[in-house]
Parts: C-alpha cells; structure tokens; sequence
C-alpha cells in the first residue's frame, strides 16, 4: 500500500479495514471480489483528501499434491509483483499505467508530461479527490484487476523469491539482475528500497516486501 501526494486522511482508517478484512478467506471468487470493491467504493465515496492510495494484496498458497504454487492478486494502481524461481523471473501484475497499452488508450487525451493530469504516474487510484474533479468521471475510478497465476515448481526448484514493491522504479529484469549480486540476503529490502532512491535522484518514497520460499517437502 503506498499513499501519494498530501498524505491521506483516510490511510490509515483504509488500512485498519483491509486488515480486518483479510482475516476472511482471501481468494478470486465472485463473492471475494464483490466484497472487495464493494469496501473500496464506500471510501471512494467518501474520500475528502486530495492525496490517494495505491495498492495490491496478495495470496500466496503451496499444493504439495501437485507441486503447484497458487498466487492471487488484487490490485489498484501501478504496484509491481515478480515471482523469482532459479534466476528465471515471472512477472505476476498487469498495472495500471500508461506503459499498459490498453490503460494508455483509455487515458491518452489527458497525459501530460508523461503523467495523468499531468499529476498521477498511474491511471486508477483510491482518492486524490482535487484531481479527480478536473477529469472525466470515472477516469481513475479505482477498480480491481484481479489476476491468478500457478506456476508447476520440481525437484530443481530450491528456492523460490516473491517481490512485492510499489512506484515501479526498477523494472523486473534490473531487479532480478540486481538481486542476482546481492549478498546478505537478511539486507535485501533495505537494499533495494536504496538501490531504487538512488536510481531516482530525488526525494521519493518507496516500499517492498520481499518473501523467499524453500521448496523442501517438493514431491516429484
């Protein structure tokens, strides 16, 4: 979750809700992602803030049946997630941004300098109320992408990595380069989020979970 522009009023309400929500099986059905929008549309309606909220949850489930591993994300916004399994890098998140072609489209009239509203890097977001009101309804109403992804591991599969990160400053293949020389692998949030400030050259902010997974009851 990474709250943009004036720091949002509404964040950490939004975040106390999400978290009481996901005590709640989490999963791609119909009924889950009604629920979802459902909360997300009630503090649309009730945003007053002109900053705005990003984000995207995710489930991560293992079938050692099948040697399956199940992700399911939700997604509002331009958060990144890769999956990393013995160096071959799987991006798991379509975003929400103009580098999608079909997001571009949609927003194409009201780019500015790259951005939309010459004011987001992304095309849907919770909130910034200020903006929304100069742009056509509906243009950045927050909606779900949902998406689900299994990936088959086998006996090779030692290790698998999940990243989750927003604002989109390294792209999946500079990050799996990156993590690829990282050494002490108990730093490698800290060194990323520092690696990625630097890459910026201004004062930004950046968040990641890093989650790494041992494959050790893997029966093929």
């Amino acid at each position: 979750m990474d709250g943009h522009a004036t720091f949002p009023l509404e964040l950490e309400e939004f975040f106390l809700s999400c978290k009481n929500k996901l005590k709640k099986p989490f999963d791609d059905s119909p009924k889950c992602r009604k629920e979802w929008q459902e909360l997300v549309d009630t503090y649309e309606r009730n945003w007053s803030s002109s900053g705005g909220v990003v984000f995207h949850i995710v489930s991560i489930s293992f079938d050692n049946t099948s040697s399956t591993l199940k992700c399911v994300r939700y997604q509002i916004g331009d958060c990144n997630s890769i999956f990393i399994s013995n160096g071959v890098k799987m991006p798991l998140m379509y975003r929400h941004n103009i580098f999608q072609m079909e997001e571009l489209q949609r927003v194409m009239p009201y780019i500015e300098n790259g951005r939309v509203g010459n004011v987001l890097s992304c095309t849907r977001v919770l909130g910034n109320k200020d903006l929304k009101e100069k742009l056509p309804d509906s243009l950045l109403t927050p909606r779900f992408l949902v998406e689900t992804s299994t990936f088959s591991l086998n006996k090779d599969d030692s290790k698998g990595m999940f990243i989750c990160g927003t604002d989109g400053i390294m792209s999946s293949t500079k990050c799996l380069q990156w993590l690829q020389k990282v050494k002490c692998k108990n730093m490698n949030c800290i060194q990323l989020a520092d690696e990625c400030m630097n890459r910026t050259g201004k004062e930004d902010n950046v968040s990641f979970i890093i989650i790494e997974f041992l494959y050790l009851s893997i029966s093929v």
